[in-house]
């Protein structure tokens, strides 16, 4: 099985709470973890110091330059700015194949009306939206609810979002009715669900949903809405050989491994939608 895992966080060794997330621990990673293919995030706000959206993202397409073959890069973008809708369509134009969006750390509401330019210029250039969704950060928790997803995709019924940790520990079945919801009969995903940091207890309490939850989204939704994250670097070499390990001692057919580990995001990439 090739894998293509999403979510993986890059920056400049060292720059930030002494992690090492730079690309060569990436590259090392992916290559001891059997991994072909990863999505890479530009720095979310502070990551690389106060340098600016397009900064950080141009940042990122000269890092990975010698390896778009393995990576595929996602902007950092905010989205309340009066310019972040010619951001995004800078993104587009340079390459970009999606955005990564933190409500949380980065402090805005999913819903705040300074974002709908943003949001309509993503829709027309067929970005992805990856967002983080859950506790965190000592946020206020109405600005990025889970259930204000539903109504971001009544909006904009054309935007493709990624929604990671499904909404973690406390909002699982808040996201869960946002997935349901958003199902096309007949129709392409437009939503999706991101395992990602969701398989360890004790060090992702946050977030930790258990095989019996991926069990239950897969009961409710099917495999073709569910795409596997690393969660590079908060999750090193280890911990992503202990979610294979898991998912391995799951009841999951060998083709639907294959699209929750790399077919599912393969083909939301590159099928042209």
């Amino acid at each position: 099985m090739e894998i293509f895992a999403n979510h993986a966080h890059l920056w400049p060794e060292g720059t930030y709470q002494g992690i090492k997330g730079g690309l060569g621990n990436l590259l090392r990673i992916m290559d001891k973890c059997g991994i072909s293919k990863a999505v890479v995030f530009a720095p979310l706000d502070g990551e690389l110091g106060d340098s600016g959206d397009r900064k950080r993202n141009e940042w990122l397409l000269n890092e990975i330059k010698e390896h778009r073959d393995r990576l595929v890069p996602f902007a950092n973008i905010a989205v309340t700015h009066p310019l972040a809708h010619q951001e995004a369509q800078w993104a587009a134009e340079s390459g970009f194949k999606g955005i990564k969006l933190h409500p949380s750390a980065s402090k805005f509401n999913i819903l705040d009306e300074r974002a709908t330019g943003f949001y309509e210029e993503a829709q027309k250039q067929k970005l992805i939206l990856d967002f983080h969704t859950g506790v965190h950060c000592d946020n206020r928790i109405k600005d990025f609810h889970p259930l204000n997803f539903d109504e971001l995709s009544y909006m904009f019924p054309n935007l493709t979002m990624i929604f990671e940790h499904v909404g973690g520990f406390c909002f699982f079945y808040d996201m869960l009715a946002v997935l349901q919801n958003g199902k096309k009969p007949g129709g392409e995903n437009k939503l999706y669900a991101g395992l990602t940091s969701i398989l360890s207890r004790n060090r992702q309490k946050e977030w930790y949903l258990g095989t019996e939850k991926i069990g239950e989204l897969i009961w409710q939704l099917g495999v073709d809405q569910l795409i596997y994250g690393l969660d590079f670097p908060w999750n090193q070499e280890e911990h992503i050989m202990q979610d294979f390990a898991i998912f391995d001692r799951m009841d999951i057919s060998a083709d639907d491994r294959e699209k929750i580990f790399g077919g599912n995001l393969r083909k939301l990439l590159f099928s042209g939608k």
